[in-house]
């Protein structure tokens, strides 16, 4: 029913022009997955609106201006199709678990969603350049505080919210919350979300204590509901970029850092913390474990091991959506049990996803975007902390997709693009 909401009221946007109704119809399927339909498939808004938007950018192509960020995007996405000519006409993997249409759908499939992903970002990238960026700062406070309702529901009145609006697996974990998202894993971006939300607030505030409080607040938030510390992760990141760049937020995030270690040394001592304790020593064996490919779950291990074994194959990957294909014959004795017909998705790492899609090269193009993407931040005709705000932005949602393939990227790469273009035609707009 939310599908069906979101696409008229999408549909009305692209019809009436109304550019803030795209922007939003794209922004929450970047934060939110309770737009989707989960009975058949994986059928989401944020896909839907992708490919509209690729269609009609391809009808206006000669007319479109496209920048060398975008330019590299396309040789990837030709780069796909061309494995996806190879690896179904030429030579194909071989899997008994797998017929032939099949293996046509899931990799015609991951070039669609590639493709729609790139439409998302050209609009993205666009609307910040026509429309500023003060209409998406209100929209990335307005989901992330959505999100942290959601939680915080899930949380105390133990109900499962995705599966009630979506019809997806019914999911409720103690300690691995997930609020609106698909997946446990998913409510780790909530940290993620939060961040980006802390550096624009700390651009509002002239004191920086508001930061500081929030980054303590969004630390439980993510230790006590999900059960992991990415936020940590994600301070650290920032930390690194604010001795980089000698930004506004360094301070109060070092005084955050300490204030945090202290508070989780006390934390690890109460009775509370033992959920939290089992998780992290039950993946103890894992440094042990001489194996590269156990260290990594799933389909994700599968994938390392495969390229282990096969290491001719990491250059130019396995193609676009078949590394369950391929990578059948490398599954982890352990996983055969639970999988007895192989895996039936795709890697949750983006780093890992990368390289079963397209190796090397698509791991490199993606290294080469972030950098040419940071290098036009940094030439930005704005003040420090304006830039400073872009660049922490888009740095920690681009590396956050390495770790875990969700749709953040879609923001970080649009950020840069954007960049480029307000660099490319000389124009005036700041950040507001």
């Amino acid at each position: 029913m939310l599908l069906i909401l979101g696409l008229l009221i999408f549909l009305y946007g692209l019809l009436a022009k109304k550019n803030w109704i795209i922007c939003l119809a794209i922004l929450q399927g970047v934060f939110v997955d309770i737009f989707s339909y989960q009975y058949f498939g994986n059928i989401s808004l944020l896909k839907l609106v992708g490919l509209t938007l690729a269609l009609k950018y391809l009808i206006q192509f000669k007319s479109i201006k496209i920048t060398k960020i975008e330019k590299i995007f396309l040789t990837i996405l030709a780069f796909y199709t061309l494995g996806f000519l190879f690896f179904n006409f030429i030579s194909p993997w071989d899997d008994p678990n797998f017929t032939k249409k099949k293996v046509l759908f899931i990799s015609f499939k991951q070039i669609l969603t590639f493709a729609s992903e790139l439409a998302c970002i050209h609009f993205l990238a666009n609307f910040l350049l026509h429309d500023g960026t003060k209409r998406l700062k209100k929209y990335l406070l307005i989901f992330v505080s959505f999100n942290l309702t959601g939680l915080f529901l899930e949380y105390f009145l133990a109900f499962d919210l995705f599966h009630f609006f979506t019809g997806g697996e019914a999911m409720l974990i103690n300690n691995r919350v997930r609020g609106f998202n698909f997946e446990p894993r998913a409510a780790n971006y909530y940290a993620a979300m939060f961040i980006i939300t802390l550096i624009i607030i700390g651009r509002w505030t002239k004191t920086n204590t508001l930061l500081l409080v929030l980054s303590l607040l969004g630390f439980v938030i993510s230790t006590s509901m999900t059960g992991n510390i990415i936020l940590s992760l994600s301070i650290v990141i920032l930390l690194f970029t604010g001795v980089l760049l000698k930004t506004h937020y360094l301070k109060p995030l070092l005084i955050f850092s300490v204030i945090a270690t202290v508070g989780f040394t006390l934390f690890l001592q109460t009775d509370y913390s033992q959920r939290f304790k089992r998780q992290i020593t039950g993946k103890a064996y894992l440094l042990k474990d001489s194996n590269i490919a156990t260290k990594f779950e799933g389909a994700d291990s599968a994938v390392v091991n495969f390229y282990l074994h096969n290491p001719t194959n990491i250059l130019f990957g396995l193609g676009a959506g078949q590394s369950p294909v391929a990578t059948s014959s490398a599954m982890l004795e352990r996983d055969k049990k639970i999988f007895p017909n192989g895996y039936t998705y795709l890697p949750f790492m983006g780093v890992i996803l990368l390289l079963a899609n397209g190796g090397l090269v698509v791991i490199l193009a993606y290294f080469a975007i972030t950098f040419l993407g940071l290098q036009e931040i940094r030439k930005l005709n704005l003040d420090k902390r304006s830039k400073d705000t872009l660049f922490s932005i888009a740095l920690i949602i681009t590396l956050a997709y390495l770790l875990q393939v969700r749709y953040f990227h879609i923001l970080g790469f649009a950020i840069m693009i954007y960049a480029e273009l307000i660099n490319r035609n000389q124009n005036s707009k700041i950040l507001r």
